[in-house]
């Protein structure tokens, strides 16, 4: 995660780092209290969590799988077993795409 705009203290105002004083629950609950390391001081926060969406059509997600999938193929990558796993849910992801090409293509 990464904040864009600097964030001070209301009472200090020193500079916070956020991004580390923030917790999953933090964001869950999105008003919270925190304290400024500097000053001790407890403030009120309200955080906004935003969610991209990228949208793809299935042909397009296949092909990137198979990107993928090729690249983990390849890999000289150490761990075998981590490979290996990364291999199979990709070859999953791809069978899981297919199969639904195959109902949008019974549909037209």
């Amino acid at each position: 995660m990464e904040l864009l705009t600097a964030t001070y203290c209301p009472y200090c105002e020193s500079r916070l780092n956020i991004e580390s004083m923030l917790t999953i629950e933090n964001l869950k609950d999105m008003q919270f209290y925190l304290a400024c390391p500097e000053c001790n001081k407890t403030f009120s926060t309200f955080a906004e969590t935003k969610v991209k969406v990228d949208v793809n059509s299935i042909e397009d997600s296949i092909e990137r799988e198979k990107d993928v999938l090729l690249f983990w193929e390849q890999s000289e990558r150490g761990d075998e077993a981590f490979k290996n796993e990364r291999i199979k849910i990709r070859k999953e992801s791809i069978r899981e795409l297919e199969a639904i090409k195959k109902r949008n293509d019974l549909e037209e």
